[in-house]
């Protein structure tokens, strides 16, 4: 694992994405903190979190692809299933290389509470939850993004699908309001995840029928279910969507106090994502198939 840990993270710094990666995120801290802190004389550190996890947002579907993706274009998929290491430790090392590039320019944060301090009375405290609970948000991120990009044989493909899934998670909020008014909205979004999944043995299998059916099926479902049981569209599908917004879900971090229950889900999503693209990997030796 340590030895992929490091492959990974050196190959960043190869070319030029790990400092662009770093560079746009540190660069996105200072001028949010200069518009919103500096500019406005505030020194409430938090109001920076609601505006940066968009850019990180558009950041990790390029990093995610640059990670899972690229063994795949390179063909190298063969060279990894043959080294003395398992496919999970494999998957972990590739993981805390993404983690680790991630922390990278987020450590820089740590230093702007004492510099706001000019601007008036810094909470620390609540400085540093909001900063953790950033963290522990673009952990489970992190781990969302690897996964779809595991799931994909193309860079490209796989940069569309997690940017597409990104603003899913950013709008989710939108999505949950617009539900619970009209709750035909629910059964489009319904119909168009169901088409998503399809899309999946397609791109990564070249397997039509397969993609109809587990498009078909769960959409035949949904429409049942949006006839026989619409409360379920109203009601529980806005609730979904709510616990589906990560990003909203960082507020009770940014308001002053370290919110466990979030904390908690954030790291129950890293890890169930983790172990998923653990078993995406290890699925084709299960079946002595070929690993490309």
């Amino acid at each position: 694992m340590t030895a992929i840990f490091k492959r990974e993270f050196r190959d960043y710094f190869s070319s030029l994405f790990g400092w662009i990666f770093i560079a746009a995120l540190a660069l996105a801290g200072g001028v949010i903190s200069v518009a919103l802190n500096i500019f406005s004389g505030s020194a409430d550190f938090g109001v920076m979190f609601s505006v940066l996890p968009e850019v990180l947002l558009f950041l990790l579907p390029f990093l995610a692809c640059q990670t899972f993706t690229r063994e795949h274009t390179m063909h190298n998929r063969l060279w990894l299933a043959s080294l003395p290491v398992r496919q999970g430790r494999l998957v972990l090392g590739k993981y805390a290389a993404m983690l680790a590039l991630f922390l990278l320019p987020t450590a820089l944060l740590a230093v702007f509470p004492p510099l706001l301090a000019n601007f008036g009375a810094v909470s620390y405290g609540s400085a540093y939850a909001a900063l953790a609970g950033y963290v522990l948000m673009g952990c489970a991120l992190t781990a969302i993004c690897g996964f779809a990009a595991a799931c994909l044989h193309s860079r490209v493909v796989s940069v569309i699908v997690n940017l597409v899934l990104c603003a899913a998670i950013y709008l989710a909020p939108v999505a949950a309001n617009l539900c619970a008014r009209w709750p035909w909205f629910g059964l489009i979004l319904g119909a168009l995840a169901c088409v998503g999944a399809g899309l999946w043995p397609v791109l990564r299998h070249r397997r039509v029928v397969a993609g109809i059916l587990t498009a078909g099926i769960p959409l035949a479902v949904l429409v049942a279910l949006y006839f026989l049981l619409p409360a379920l569209y109203g009601s529980f599908l806005p609730e979904l969507l709510n616990a589906c917004s990560l990003v909203g879900l960082l507020g009770g971090f940014t308001i002053g106090h370290f919110d466990l229950p979030t904390a908690v889900y954030y790291l129950s999503l890293a890890v169930l994502f983790v172990f998923l693209t653990v078993q995406l990997q290890i699925k084709p030796e299960r079946k002595g198939g070929d690993p490309r």
